[in-house]
């Protein structure tokens, strides 16, 4: 059995600062087994290059 900790980063880029007329939002989600010392998996969401999934497990 694994044990996760979790952690999400985000973030706002402001409006008109990359051309954007509204504010964007970015996130990265991580999954880490803290005895193993292992990230099982990582989810990034940014507007620029859509959700993309990263992990050791599907």
């Amino acid at each position: 059995m694994m044990t996760l900790v979790g952690r999400r980063v985000s973030g706002t880029i402001k409006a008109g600062s990359v051309g954007n007329d509204q504010p964007l939002s970015v996130s990265t989600d991580v999954g880490v087994d803290p005895q193993l010392k292992l990230k099982v998996n990582e989810v990034e969401q940014n507007p620029f290059s859509g959700e993309r999934r990263l992990g050791s497990f599907s």
